[in-house]
């Protein structure tokens, strides 16, 4: 789309007037400039079309301004004119064909809590990166709240960690760099802001004998063949929210991994697992296949006490009318449990943390065959999921003290033969 451009500069109500006829007289005028662009009759209309701005203290601003325009029109070619950073971002995750559920569910909290109420009305043409900048500002504010929230879930909450700071950035990025590839806007501001540095709190781990504490404690409990998958077997939340009875080959002692339910607000969404083979296969201790026998008599009974009100959803854990359990309550149960156990409250996502570190630190099971088992795309991910104790950290001590004890002269110094 060709077009013409000007610039002009409007005289004040002050500027002195042409004595010898109408206009102005030459003066050295302090009026604001404007730009012009002639963009010839509208193909729908007939009527001239044109685009204009004002309010530019010199010329050479009004210039730069119309220059802007001009190549701005070159590469959109007017379609995303009069269109708000806000429609756009609803047009976007509205397209995500591709994307899962739970993927679309998050963008669509994050342009509703946090990108439209802050950046929403701006147009999508003039989005600049010191907006992008000042959204990451608000967002980061010790005190920052979704604005307009005031339900009791909001009113407690104090600040966002870094990585829903990321997530809110990835979102726009993601909305602006799909809106630059359609040639709605020349490039993505995104592309020229640095987002803040991401610090995740560490996962913690229960030892071996804390973790066989709490599966004593809560020996009894409705869902404990659940815990009793996270800590042995490693499972996600997700994982135990979609397992189903289909998939599970007790005869033979394996649990295939294809199903997984995972909460996005109040809405549950059934996805894939989160592996990049898909279908896991997680091979399981006998100890482990007798609890999920148990498990099943007990949901039998569930369903005699239910009768009529029964849904048989082919889950292995649900509720006490069959239906599958939310995640949610997975992790309210999880909490109260290990708030009354007395041992170092952690979280449930810490109790798959825990199987890691047991089957890697004390186990001595190799990381290939534990990078399969849970599930991790590989080897320095399945690292952040294992922790050293103390113990094990002396142990290890002491035992490369050793390999070089035995072969120094007397056992080296401040030893004596006896103690080699």
């Amino acid at each position: 789309m060709s077009a013409k451009g000007s610039t002009s500069q409007r005289h004040k109500s002050s500027c002195p007037k042409n004595p010898d006829g109408p206009g102005y007289a030459k003066h050295k005028c302090r009026g604001p400039w404007a730009w012009h662009l002639d963009l010839g009759k509208d193909p729908t209309t007939g009527k001239r079309a044109q685009k204009t701005g004002s309010g530019y203290a010199r010329e050479q601003d009004a210039q730069a301004a119309l220059d802007t325009a001009k190549a701005r029109l070159t590469v959109t070619r007017g379609r995303s004119d009069g269109v708000a950073l806000g429609d756009w971002l609803d047009q976007w995750v509205a397209g995500l064909h591709t994307a899962s559920p739970t993927t679309t569910a998050r963008y669509e909290s994050i342009i509703g809590l946090h990108l439209k109420p802050i950046l929403g009305r701006i147009p999508l043409v003039d989005v600049t990166p010191e907006d992008i900048d000042r959204l990451i500002k608000i967002v980061s504010a010790a005190d920052y709240q979704p604005p307009g929230r005031t339900s009791k879930r909001y009113a407690k909450q104090q600040g966002l960690s870094s990585a829903s700071i990321n997530r809110i950035y990835d979102c726009l990025s993601a909305a602006l760099g799909v809106a630059a590839k359609r040639r709605l806007i020349t490039y993505s501001p995104a592309t020229v802001v640095t987002p803040p540095t991401e610090r995740n709190a560490p996962g913690t781990a229960w030892t071996p004998a804390e973790a066989a504490h709490f599966l004593d404690a809560v020996a009894e409990h409705r869902l404990y063949a659940a815990w009793h998958l996270v800590l042995l077997a490693g499972a996600r939340r997700s994982e135990i929210a979609g397992a189903t009875w289909d998939l599970l080959d007790l005869d033979n002692g394996v649990w295939y991994l294809e199903n997984a339910h995972v909460q996005v607000g109040g809405t549950v969404h059934a996805k894939e697992p989160k592996t990049a083979a898909g279908l896991r296969t997680v091979y399981l201790d006998e100890e482990t296949v007798a609890v999920l026998r148990s498990h099943r008599t007990k949901q039998a009974k569930d369903r005699l006490a239910a009768g009529p009100r029964w849904t048989d959803s082919g889950h292995v854990f649900t509720t006490r009318t069959g239906a599958p359990i939310p995640p949610d309550r997975l992790t309210t149960a999880w909490r109260t449990l290990t708030t009354n156990s007395g041992l170092p409250v952690i979280r449930l996502h810490d109790g798959r943390h825990t199987s890691n570190t047991t089957a890697s630190v004390y186990a001595g099971v190799g990381d290939q065959v534990l990078i399969e088992r849970v599930g991790h795309a590989g080897i320095s991910i399945n690292r952040r999921y294992r922790h050293a104790h103390e113990q094990v950290h002396r142990q290890a001590a002491e035992s490369i003290a050793a390999e070089y004890r035995q072969h120094r002269k007397n056992g080296g110094p401040g030893t004596s033969s006896q103690s080699v």
